[in-house]
C-alpha cells in the first residue's frame, strides 16, 4: 500500500523519500489528493504556511479522528490555535492570542 501511495504522491511532486514535512504549495495540493489521511500520519513539519493553512492542517487532523494542539508565538497562529482542540500562545505574540 505505502508503495503504491508513494508513487502517486512522487507524481504530484509532493513525497520524496525521506522527507516528513510540507510547504503550503504542497499542502494545497495534497488537500486535493485522496492520499491526504496516509500523508497526513507521516507530516512531521508544516513549515511557510500562511493563517489559513495553519487551520486547514489543524482541521484535516480533526477530521481524521485526533485531538489537535497548536503552539504559536504570533497572530498569525490565533486562528489555528483557537481551531485547534488545544492551543498555547508561546513568546512576545503570546498577547495577540488572548
Amino acid at each position: 500500500e505505502f508503495d503504491e501511495e508513494a508513487r502517486e504522491l512522487e507524481a504530484l511532486g509532493i513525497l520524496e523519500e525521506g522527507v516528513f514535512g510540507i510547504e503550503q504549495e504542497d499542502w494545497a495540493a495534497l488537500l486535493e489528493s485522496p492520499s491526504l489521511p496516509f500523508v497526513l500520519d507521516r507530516l512531521v513539519v508544516f513549515g511557510r504556511m500562511p493563517p489559513d493553512g495553519k487551520i486547514s492542517v489543524v482541521r484535516a487532523y480533526q477530521e481524521l479522528g485526533q485531538v489537535v494542539g497548536m503552539c504559536g508565538d504570533g497572530s498569525n497562529d490565533c486562528g489555528a490555535m483557537c481551531a485547534a482542540n488545544v492551543g498555547l500562545a508561546v513568546g512576545s505574540g503570546a498577547g495577540a492570542a488572548l
